[in-house]
């Protein structure tokens, strides 16, 4: 996708690695709804999932804050080489939010005090947050934006030998709409299947094959999935379309379709970690921010990368 933006401001993603984020203008608790790395030429600092910017002793900090900060802190883990970043990152980072608050609720002591504190919420009030304070925030993020499209799912799958509590059982149901799903897992293969057919039944066949090779110790299974569909505040018209060289990484392209369009956009230069930043309209209040760093320089900015940092970018972009 390339973009040519008044105010001499050219993105072109082939090249580089861009942060890209989805959030609302109107409500920033629907911040890094999506968050995707797209990346053709792989560098990155040796950077642990540290809690710079994720303290769990936040005093009232609400979910949807805590979810920005736990979003980042995921992001930076991911793409460090300590965890062997992958070449493309697309991660929604409110359904793995969802899955450790899943966990959170039925797990107990030392363990869910370490599950909270990665989710940065505060321990003092377990149940109030993770059982009141997350349904709210959840039906909020299903409700509140009418014109767009975003469906997501957790799904948890346990061994059938396995009997969980029954009040757990009726927590995930009342606060979190989801049911624990019995399965045979020393039946590998009819196991997988029965999985990958949920999913795929689920999301109307965009998602199959998820599941494979399920270790022999396998007593529980995690799952989640997003659906994301939104218009363009303005649209990309068919013959701003072309063909053009998709960088794969510094030997290898890929002839791709790119979509092209000059307008006026919400911009800001970082000139401390030199990068651009561009904000792309959806309707209904979302936006599109692509970080655009220059070529050698994305080490620094997924360093200092942070909740803070996106706010101030926010508050700096200006129509140009």
């Amino acid at each position: 996708m390339t973009h040519s933006l008044k105010g001499q401001i050219q993105i072109q993603p082939p090249n580089l690695v861009v942060p890209i984020i989805v959030y609302s203008r109107q409500k920033m608790w629907l911040s890094l709804l999506l968050l995707l790395s797209i990346s053709m030429t792989v560098t990155s600092k040796d950077d642990e999932m540290k809690e710079d910017h994720c303290d769990s002793n936040l005093e009232g900090v609400d979910i949807a804050k805590a979810n920005m900060h736990f979003a980042v802190s995921l992001y930076k883990f991911i793409s460090s080489k300590t965890a062997r970043a992958p070449p493309n990152i697309f991660i929604s980072p409110i359904c793995i939010y969802t899955t450790l608050a899943m966990l959170g609720l039925g797990a107990r002591s030392s363990t869910q005090l370490q599950i909270l504190n990665t989710m940065s919420l505060n321990a003092t009030q377990v149940n109030k947050t993770l059982k009141d304070d997350f349904k709210n925030f959840l039906t909020k993020l299903r409700t509140e934006q009418r014109d767009i499209e975003f469906r997501f799912s957790n799904w948890l799958f346990l061994e059938k030998s396995k009997t969980p509590e029954t009040q757990y059982q009726q927590d995930l149901a009342n606060y979190y709409n989801i049911s624990i799903q019995s399965i045979d897992f020393r039946e590998k293969q009819n196991a997988e299947q029965k999985i990958n057919e949920k999913v795929s039944s689920r999301t109307d066949g965009k998602i199959e094959d998820l599941v494979s090779n399920l270790e022999n110790q396998t007593v529980m299974v995690l799952l989640d999935y997003a659906s994301f569909n939104a218009k363009w505040e303005s649209s990309f018209t068919l013959q701003g379309t072309e063909h053009g060289h998709f960088k794969v990484n510094s030997e290898k392209t890929a002839q791709v379709q790119m979509m092209h369009r000059v307008g006026l956009y919400k911009t800001f230069k970082d000139h401390a970690l030199n990068c651009a930043v561009v904000e792309v309209p959806y309707t209904d209040q979302l936006v599109l921010l692509l970080i655009v760093p220059k070529k050698g320089n994305l080490d620094e900015l997924q360093n200092k990368l942070s909740v803070q940092l996106i706010d101030w970018y926010l508050s700096k972009a200006r129509t140009r």
